[in-house]
């Protein structure tokens, strides 16, 4: 209860930004030292090809941090994203606090990954196939077990690298082998997320 009453406290706004900040001061010893640092892709032992970048710092955000900010055009839009509760509520700023320590993230330098799921619920049906999406108009629900799959695969994944994603899962529907195909599809922050009409398309 005293994390939920001082947000400003909590990981996402402390842990994550911290773990950033020294991950890429420790990408500039390296460099000074002469190392390759942990800013760019490794290169393998016989020195004939780069390794894919993979993150170092993956975040647990939520689905919605974004949407206390749209303004009212926006929001009457895409209404079924805007108006659920926890959008509503947003107690104690939350959703406001999470997006910051995103920002936070994103300009830190360091090889990262955000992943935002949706409703939290432990009754959905664990192993479902998780959807992705980007521009936080996901809604839906996702077994926690499932998320934490999602977190792990993430540290193995390049496709996930440089990317703020949504995620729910589709019941009833098994999951692919791999999230790697389904995230190489998302647009990198880097070159600005997707375009207003792909997130219209993802909300559709």
């Amino acid at each position: 209860l005293g994390v939920a009453l001082r947000p400003k406290q909590s990981i996402d706004a402390v842990g994550v930004v911290a773990l950033a900040e020294a991950y890429a001061e420790a990408a500039e010893v390296g460099k000074v030292n002469g190392g390759e640092g942990g800013g760019g892709g490794g290169v393998n032992g016989d020195d004939s090809t780069i390794e894919p970048l993979l993150p170092k710092v993956i975040m647990l955000s939520s689905a919605g941090v974004t949407r206390p900010s749209w303004d009212d055009d926006k929001k009457q839009q895409l209404v079924g994203a805007a108006e659920i509760p926890i959008v509503r509520l947003n107690p104690f700023g939350i959703l406001d606090i999470k997006a910051e320590a995103e920002d936070k993230l994103r300009g830190s330098g360091t090889p990262y990954c955000i992943f935002r799921p949706g409703g939290l619920n432990d009754s959905w049906p664990a192993g479902s196939r998780p959807v992705f999406s980007q521009g936080d108009v996901a809604v839906g629900r996702i077994n926690r077990v499932d998320v934490a799959k999602i977190l792990v695969d993430c540290l193995s994944t390049p496709e996930a690298t440089g990317k703020t994603f949504e995620g729910i899962s589709a019941a009833g529907y098994p999951p692919s082998k791999s999230i790697g195909p389904a995230l190489a599809r998302l647009s990198l922050d880097a070159e600005g997320g997707p375009s207003s009409e792909a997130v219209l398309a993802m909300y559709g």
